[in-house]
């Protein structure tokens, strides 16, 4: 049994500020990930760990909290070492 590869990351506001207790979305997008997708919370920081991933490229997306009118841009990263970063910001539009 190898070990897999994970992206950690930490989503903010458009402030700055951690943005807890959000899903982020995790997809393959390359020949070699296509079908790996995942989901998991963000941590009270604003931090995330998404594990047991292959090699290839990702996207990272935030889905829109029921009620609020959010943006995200969606993030894609390229995994080719056990552990890669990432930032994601949101932030709410009013109305």
């Amino acid at each position: 049994l190898r070990p897999g590869f994970s992206i950690q990351g930490v989503v903010k506001d458009a402030a700055g500020n951690p943005a807890p207790s959000r899903l982020v979305y995790v997809r393959g997008v390359s020949p070699e990930n296509t079908g790996i997708s995942k989901t998991v919370l963000v941590g009270p920081d604003g931090k995330f760990h998404v594990g047991g991933l292959e090699k290839g490229t990702y996207r990272i997306k935030l889905p829109p909290q029921p009620g609020k009118n959010v943006t995200s841009d969606a993030a894609t990263i390229d995994v080719q070492g056990p552990m890669s970063d990432v930032e994601v910001t949101v932030a709410e539009v009013d109305g």
